[in-house]
């Protein structure tokens, strides 16, 4: 298919936006807001696909709760990070019908995004690292610099496995630049100290392995071992340690806190709390409190309940199902599920790795996060969701 000028800078817009995530995120909603304008000028709509359907009746149901929030500054706010749900379906509504080599395209913008981060980050933390010899520099929100650990390493692992899938069928550069990604991304991952990116980076390495062992590919039997090695290496580090120590802790720690009425203190005893005053809420209010007001309604629970910990940081409820419960009630809930129902679908039919493994990091990483409380995971998650949809659409 031949592209027109417009539909070249439309291509063009699209793999910066998809740099954006990870290397410059300041700037991806004025790319977006550029690249819709442009690409509504062109006119050229068809009919919508399922997701977009979908996320646009997530966003009115955004917008139906506004009606009984008591904060509307708060409510306003929400529905400026949650535009990714109207925008991002519009963008590849009106994208090119077919673009040859896309994904290749955007996901190697977003592996060199990826890249650029990750030693930008290692090389400023170990600056910091050098005079004082401290760890901290070197791993959790320090290295994570403007980014939320958790999110970085998700697009770390995502990284990981496109790289993994495609390696084959790379040119002597991008073999070079995808054997680089492979190795940074495998250590960035453990060194970030994320629980929930931890536990995401071993279960798509075991899956991996199996799928190797399977295939009986040897050179890739090899590189996933060398990935788990390097990976498994940086939990030995101070820092790493420390929170993998906390994590398994956390069991005990808990069985305490039940029997002896204490308060929860360590971040994983106060993301309990969160979660049991999310699901009470859920009960409570079945139809939802509003757009925006989840934070002061959890907020008014921990006061109540003298949890100082979770009140002082205005806590939301650490989990997007409960968090979308919390907010929207239990329909809400169920639209956001549907959500995903298409592209999941496809995965099992045709047996695609990349967006299985897509779907679940954004499931998986959705029960320890809310995930797309922040435009850093909102953005990914709707543009990949309905990247995927558009391109396996337009093949078939």
């Amino acid at each position: 298919m031949k592209l027109t000028r417009v539909d070249m800078f439309f291509c063009g817009m699209i793999l910066a936006i998809a740099f954006g995530f990870a290397g410059a995120k300041m700037f991806v909603p004025l790319l977006l807001s550029i690249i819709i304008l442009v690409g509504a000028a062109r006119l050229k709509w068809r009919k919508p696909v399922t997701t977009t359907m979908v996320l646009s009746a997530w966003y009115g149901m955004y917008l139906l709760g506004m009606l009984w929030a008591d904060d509307p500054a708060s409510s306003a706010k929400f529905l400026e990070y949650k535009a990714s749900l109207l925008v991002l379906p519009l963008l590849f509504s009106l994208a090119p019908r077919q673009v040859n080599g896309a994904q290749k395209w955007i996901m190697t913008a977003f592996g060199v995004g990826v890249l650029a981060f990750d030693l930008f980050a290692l090389v400023a933390g170990f600056i910091k690292f050098l005079p004082e010899g401290s760890w901290q520099e070197l791993s959790y929100k320090r290295l994570a610099s403007h980014f939320h650990p958790t999110y970085l390493a998700v697009y770390n692992v995502f990284a990981w496995a496109w790289c993994m899938l495609t390696l084959d069928r790379s040119k002597k550069l991008e073999h070079a630049f995808k054997l680089v990604l492979l190795v940074i991304s495998s250590l960035f991952v453990g060194m970030l100290a994320s629980r929930a990116g931890l536990l995401s980076m071993g279960v798509v390495l075991v899956f991996f392995l199996i799928r190797h062992f399977v295939q009986m590919d040897h050179r890739k039997i090899v590189l996933t071992v060398v990935s788990a090695v390097l990976f498994a290496g940086t939990l030995f580090l101070p820092a790493t340690a420390k929170r993998v120590d906390s994590a398994i802790r956390t069991g005990t720690e808990q069985v305490q806190v039940e029997v002896k009425k204490e308060k929860a203190l360590t971040s994983s005893q106060v993301r309990i709390v969160t979660w049991k005053n999310s699901v009470q809420l859920m009960l409570a209010h079945p139809f939802g409190v509003g757009t925006g007001d989840v934070t002061n309604e959890l907020v008014k629970r921990y006061v109540a309940q003298g949890e100082e910990t979770a009140a002082d940081h205005q806590l939301n409820s650490h989990n997007q199902y409960l968090q979308v419960g919390v907010e929207l009630g239990w329909l809400g809930l169920l639209v956001m599920l549907f959500s995903m129902v298409p592209l999941a679908r496809i995965v099992w039919q045709k047996r695609l790795i990349l967006p299985g493994v897509f779907l679940f990091l954004c499931a998986f990483n959705m029960l320890f996060e809310s995930f797309i409380e922040l435009q850093t995971g909102i953005t990914f998650f709707c543009f990949f969701l309905t990247f995927f949809i558009w391109e396996e659409t337009n093949h078939a």
